[in-house]
């Protein structure tokens, strides 16, 4: 069943936030992401120049297909001041209006920035520290929605699943070996704030189920309508 698009596109909660809520499409001066490792370059990207509603990509830019690559960026809930990052990319068809997509190389990272008086970034305040790195790939296709968005833009759905595996601190279960089965469903919006198309998207359900190796009952991390999103670009 078709799920109307749910994450206002003017929210941006996560990237609104490290970016200190800039918006518009505007150039500014860099805010966020100097310091942080590769992983983080796409969020980089788009917190510096935070993608406005002027935008969203024309219809005109949608034909053909299209290439992306980019991030998918899990706040984790537990400790809570972590994020799983992995490498990702997508196919886009726009003749079909259809893609796939596939993500791997999963790291995990505590991530911190400080926030001035103003509540944005101090520049250079920023810190990603690789804690793991996880085996697997998740894989998924989606369709594409035309006109379909609130305001008349075209959207996509993309259903993921998969599995990583390896080892992390689970807090008070502390450090284990585990397996998760991940499920996400992610909707996404077209941009093209300059040359290259860009792809925004939200998970807008889903979960993470780690299966530890001294535990009988199974960890759930939650991804309904959680901070978890995309960031692609051709």
């Amino acid at each position: 069943m078709r799920v109307p698009l749910i994450v206002p596109f003017v929210s941006l909660s996560f990237i609104a936030a490290c970016s200190g809520g800039g918006g518009g499409g505007a150039e500014t001066d860099p805010v966020f992401g100097g310091s942080l490792p590769e992983q983080f370059n796409m969020l980089s990207m788009f917190s510096n120049n935070t993608p406005g509603e002027e935008d969203i990509a024309p219809e005109t830019s949608l034909t053909g297909t299209a290439e992306m690559s980019g991030n998918v960026y899990v706040p984790l809930d537990n400790p809570g001041t972590n994020i799983i990052v992995g490498d990702m990319e997508a196919d886009f068809d726009f003749s079909r209006n259809t893609l796939s997509a596939s993500a791997t190389n999963f790291n995990e990272y505590e991530f911190d920035f400080d926030l001035d008086g103003n509540d944005e970034v101090i520049v250079g305040s920023e810190s990603a520290t690789l804690l793991y790195e996880f085996a697997g790939t998740l894989e998924g296709d989606g369709i594409i929605y035309r006109n379909d968005g609130p305001n008349g833009e075209t959207v996509y759905l993309l259903a993921m699943g998969g599995e990583i595996s390896g080892t992390r601190d689970f807090g008070a279960l502390g450090e284990q070996g585990f397996s998760a089965t991940v499920s996400a469903d992610i909707e996404g919006i077209f941009l093209e704030p300059g040359q290259n198309l860009q792809t925004l998207g939200f998970v807008y359900d889903g979960e993470l189920i780690f299966d530890l190796e001294n535990s009988a009952t199974p960890l759930v991390e939650d991804l309904f309508y959680s901070d978890a999103f995309i960031l692609l670009s051709e």
